[in-house]
């Protein structure tokens, strides 16, 4: 485990002057947005909706895959954030922006207390027009029909499975964001990305273990430097080992460089699965917004039917969260278990690595190790501050 003792020297606009004005530069709707952060196939796309269910958000799904940050690396370290502010503000003003389909326009649509009767129908006639345009012509633009003193004070909600990597940095540079970082078992993970790459539901013809660019970035962070990774080694793993490896160093790497920024939550998947409104609250909690019936409404109708869909969002969230249980080889769960036994992420899960057939593969019960006394969370073990 890397030492992150000298995390308290790090580059922030909350303690150096040199990126205050940097840091003033963004637009004011990202003055205290809410991230939703985590690897694909992890539950992000789930719980940035139920974000967006509140009424007084504005969301935005997945804007930084749509419109590529080219300029900032995928997996910088904390301390180059002096170098990079300028580049990183730039860009975030310009990804709030992006209003494509795919971006703005993820259905569910909820009603928003920012657009009365009038402007909510209207943009979801705008919607349904974008969508059916988008398949003739490509990604089109749906307005938001917000007035800029109502933008000024909606809570935007960025959802991001392209920038886990940069949460440091982004924890860094406003420290009046609010970020949750969702993690997913290990095998939970690798079982959904293997499973979608068979039935080819992916934009990428290139598997997530195959991609040697993706691991020669990961390579040069501190979670594999401390290892001593090389591709050399990867090469020799199986599929699923190279896919813990990624979990492994992306979600350790988000865990050690947002720990002493103090406005990051990690929370693991399954317990927003187990309990997905009292999660929920928490989370809302956290972010300072107020629990909303629109929101629990929502959730009751997300985990009140089984849809088999790939990318549904209304599935039996328990088996969900454990299907890998089956699906996967004992071979396999075990090498898992085995590379990520020693990683902050993997401490998460230190009890949860049951195989099939055994007395510990019924649904999943929170992990008590992750939890404090009366079943509450420790800050300790799952807050990243």
């Amino acid at each position: 485990m890397s030492d992150v003792s000298s995390a308290s020297v790090f580059l922030d606009a909350g303690k150096n002057r040199s990126l205050r004005p940097v840091a003033a530069a963004l637009d004011p709707v990202l003055s205290d947005a809410i991230l939703v952060f985590g690897l694909p196939r992890s539950g992000t796309s789930w719980l940035g909706k139920i974000f967006d269910s509140h009424p007084d958000t504005l969301y935005r799904h997945e804007p930084d895959t749509a419109v590529k940050a080219d300029a900032i690396p995928l997996a910088p370290g904390v301390d180059e954030l002096d170098g990079y502010a300028m580049a990183l503000v730039a860009y975030l003003n310009e990804m709030v922006d992006v209003r494509s389909t795919k971006v703005s326009a993820k259905l569910p649509v909820f009603r928003k207390n920012y657009l009365g009767p009038l402007r909510y129908q209207a943009r979801q006639k705008a919607i349904w027009a974008a969508k059916v345009g988008s398949h003739l012509f490509g990604e089109l633009s749906v307005p938001d029909l917000m007035t800029g003193r109502e933008k000024r004070d909606v809570r935007l909600v960025w959802k991001s499975i392209e920038s886990l990597g940069r949460l440091g940095m982004l924890s860094r540079l406003n420290r009046d964001f609010r970020i949750v970082h969702i993690v997913r078992h290990p095998c939970g993970y690798i079982a959904s990305t293997l499973r979608g790459e068979a039935g080819a539901k992916f934009v990428s013809a290139t598997p997530a273990a195959e991609d040697h660019h993706m691991f020669e970035m990961l390579l040069s962070t501190e979670p594999a430097r401390a290892r001593g990774l090389t591709i050399g080694k990867l090469t020799d793993l199986s599929a699923a080992e190279r896919l813990a490896w990624r979990w492994l160093l992306f979600n350790e790497k988000a865990m050690l460089d947002a720990e002493a920024a103090g406005n990051c939550l990690a929370l693991r998947y399954e317990d927003l699965c187990a309990d997905p409104m009292a999660e929920s609250k928490r989370l809302f909690a956290f972010t300072g917004l107020d629990w909303a019936a629109q929101t629990e409404s929502f959730i009751s109708r997300t985990v009140s039917r089984d849809d088999t869909a790939y990318y549904s969002l209304y599935k039996n969230p328990l088996r969900t969260a454990n299907g890998w249980r089956e699906d996967m080889a004992r071979d396999d769960i075990a090498r898992v278990r085995d590379i990520v036994a020693d990683s902050r992420p993997g401490q998460l899960y230190a009890q949860d690595f049951s195989f099939p057939g055994d007395s510990l593969a019924a649904p999943h019960q929170p992990n008590r190790s992750s939890l404090g006394r009366n079943g509450k969370h420790s800050e300790t073990a799952l807050r990243s501050a």
